[in-house]
């Protein structure tokens, strides 16, 4: 991943995890597994499974981190959020970088499936880079009704304001 330009949104984001020793990480549309090869950096973290709606993206995310999916440190599955069968896994973070289904439409089933994924003290972080600073406000507006409409509690709101801005916003059930 040297050799590659690492996008600042996604540095934010896996930073914005703040991860501990042993963590559990469910990654929500992967796309080329840039994100999951930052997680898999942090020496603590125990797995990262990851998915995408696209299988092409997918094969390029395997293949991007083949060490860390040899190792068992990575897993990638084709799967839509709304239908993940994840059996008896516990997440401590989840995290999704600019997922259009939490603000585009109310994601009642999406947000009942996360529920049961987190670990107690988990926490889901919706990471997004608007692509103008006007759409950032709107941006946060909408996305805390969905989570308050899901009967989720937002934990916390962080942005960074710079001319394309950072948005994360950390919500657990209520």
């Amino acid at each position: 991943m040297a050799t590659r330009r690492v996008p600042e949104r996604l540095r934010w984001a896996v930073d914005r995890l703040d991860l501990r020793a042993g963590h559990r990480v469910l990654e929500i549309g992967c796309g080329n597994g840039v994100a999951v090869a930052l997680i898999c950096a942090v020496p603590a973290v125990a797995r990262v499974v990851a998915v995408d709606r696209s299988a092409t993206a997918l094969r390029a995310a395997a293949q991007r981190n083949a060490a860390q999916v040899a190792a068992g440190r990575a897993v990638f599955r084709h799967a839509d959020l709304s239908t993940l069968d994840s059996p008896g896994e516990r997440y401590d973070r989840i995290l999704a970088v600019n997922v259009n289904l939490f603000w585009t439409r109310p994601p009642t089933a999406e947000f009942r499936r996360l529920a049961g994924l987190l670990a107690p003290d988990g926490v889901l972080h919706l990471v997004y880079e608007p692509p103008h600073p006007a759409r950032l406000a709107p941006l946060v507006d909408r996305l805390v009704d969905r989570v308050g409409a899901a009967g989720w509690t937002v934990a916390e709101i962080a942005r960074v304001d710079r001319p394309t801005p950072l948005l994360d916003v950390v919500a657990r059930p209520a």
